[in-house]
């Protein structure tokens, strides 16, 4: 199973899998829009919940979608060196770099040195 949040899709991980199936499968309480294969429906047939709307019913469900990110990111930054993320997910290298630095990871210093190797 893969999600698309952006350009490229990613895989769900085996063990959140069955949540994403179970999500699909229960369209209880749509009167709109049931017949897609959306994650998150919007009202209008055939697209998605906009971006804001998005926004406004997370905090509702008890994520708090900035600490969310920064948190995945400070663990994406342990596991992935600056370079890689920054080219899969389309962040710029200083901010995973920041992230890499708080998550005070062996590769937190990855850009610096090779900006040193090869300078503009």
């Amino acid at each position: 199973m893969f999600i698309r949040l952006g350009e490229t899709p990613s895989e769900i991980p085996q063990a959140l899998a069955p949540m994403f199936w179970r999500r699909l499968e229960d369209r209880e309480g749509l009167t709109t829009n049931t017949g897609t294969d959306w994650l998150f429906p919007g009202n209008r047939a055939g697209r998605h919940i906009s971006i804001p709307t998005l926004q406004q019913r997370l905090p509702t469900l008890g994520i708090d979608p900035q600490r969310t990110r920064n948190t995945t990111l400070k663990q994406l930054t342990a596991l992935l060196d600056v370079a890689t993320l920054s080219d899969r997910l389309g962040y710029s290298p200083k901010t995973l770099a920041q992230h890499a630095e708080r998550s005070g990871s062996h590769m937190a210093h990855y850009v610096d040195a090779k900006h040193r190797m090869h300078p503009a």
